[in-house]
């Protein structure tokens, strides 16, 4: 039973990183993999903020230009954290081999963020697209506090993709991943199974006790 447990636990992360997966849509990282800077840039013109485009909503939130920046900022801290392990440092450079292009396509009210990624080399040509970037966006705060969490969340989502390019992060294949749903769902049978055992057990634990305190009551003399 641990180990079945064990299995669940450790397949569980497999089956959700491949739901929504972040992905190099056109093009190769491969280049990047061998440079240990990358110049990020951001791009919010065709964004849509809470419903409005972000231009508009900025006019009705004086706080979000602010707030706006600090995201970025996260973001590229967050970015920063995950392409450590590929020994490549993310920030706004000037004259690095590529450059990172972070478009937002929305935010919404809650803070979740979606965008996409182009990976651009010194002449501005594109090397690479990656697209489905999603970022979860935060519970308690302003807009820009959710959004500072949503893009924190995206930047992770894509330095993931970063590094299973690289090959520092394994990508379970299909057939993998239908297995590890299959397992979770024999899994999920047998706790099941486990429970209502439990609970069988439980009803007959509670019966015998009933049944032994009876006795005992019917055996004291004031009871007739």
């Amino acid at each position: 039973m641990k180990k079945l447990l064990f299995v669940l636990v450790a397949a569980l992360p497999l089956s959700l990183a491949a739901q929504n997966l972040t992905t190099v849509a056109s093009g190769s990282l491969e280049g990047v993999s061998e440079v240990n800077r990358i110049s990020v840039k951001f791009a919010w013109g065709g964004a849509t903020v809470a419903g409005m485009s972000e231009e508009a909503y900025s006019l009705t939130d004086k706080a979000w230009e602010d707030g706006k920046a600090e995201a970025e900022r996260r973001f590229i801290v967050e970015l920063n954290n995950s392409l450590r392990r590929a020994a490549i440092e993310a920030a706004p450079f000037e004259n690095t081999k590529y450059t990172l292009l972070f478009s937002v396509l929305g935010v919404s009210k809650n803070g979740d963020v979606t965008g996409l990624a182009q990976i651009l080399d010194s002449s501005g040509a594109e090397v690479a697209v990656i697209e489905s970037i999603h970022g979860k966006g935060g519970k308690v705060g302003s807009l820009s506090n959710l959004a500072g969490d949503g893009m924190e969340n995206a930047a992770r989502s894509l330095g993931r993709c970063f590094l299973r390019a690289f090959g520092i992060i394994y990508t379970p294949t299909e057939q993998e991943t239908e297995s590890i749903k299959q397992l979770q769902v024999e899994i999920d049978s047998l706790e099941k199974g486990v429970r209502d055992a439990t609970g069988a057990l439980y009803q007959s634990a509670k019966r015998a006790t009933l049944e032994q305190y009876k006795r005992f009551l019917e055996s004291l003399p004031f009871v007739k």
